[in-house]
């Protein structure tokens, strides 16, 4: 009886141990889940997890937390005319841009399909409008509406005004 005890303790710890081929660990899953694939930045889960830390930390040392919203003007345009893979360029691209514009302490999220958010904490609203301007003159041929607040509900609408304006002007 102890032998085969014995027996199934060795093949428990030897399977225990392994790593199969193409199997991912529970870790490796959760950071994915924090992580947009297609641009290597958080996405809304990830986001929301990380946000809430920002704001805890503005609260306790009374340093000012602005947000900037994002959104890719006609992404959907260029998915129906050109195709996926040449709006998955554009995310993809864009995302670059907000990395090299960012500073480190930044949270840049890709929030979900076409809409980007970032969290610039010690900021206050003048910066983040500069940080606004950045990205509009780093942009390119890439048509963006940005909004920026004091809340990330804020900066969503005054970004959804600034996309009013793109397309009544």
């Amino acid at each position: 009886m102890t032998e085969g005890v014995d027996s199934l303790r060795k093949s428990v710890k030897l399977a225990s141990g392994l790593r199969f081929r193409g199997y991912k660990t529970r870790r490796e899953l959760a950071g994915e889940s924090l992580s947009d694939n297609l641009t290597g930045l958080l996405n809304r889960n990830g986001w929301n997890q990380k946000v809430s830390e920002y704001l805890k930390h503005g609260e306790r040392t009374g340093e000012n937390v602005s947000f900037i919203f994002i959104d890719l003007d006609d992404l959907k345009t260029t998915n129906d005319t050109k195709g996926h893979d040449a709006g998955d360029d554009i995310l993809k691209g864009f995302s670059k841009i907000l990395t090299k514009i960012g500073r480190q302490s930044d949270l840049i999220a890709r929030y979900g399909g076409d809409e980007f958010t970032i969290c610039l904490p010690a900021t206050g609203l003048d910066e983040a409008n500069k940080m606004k301007d950045r990205l509009l003159e780093n942009a390119g041929d890439i048509k963006i509406s940005v909004g920026i607040g004091t809340t990330l509900e804020d900066a969503d609408n005054a970004m959804y005004k600034m996309k009013k304006l793109h397309k009544n002007g």
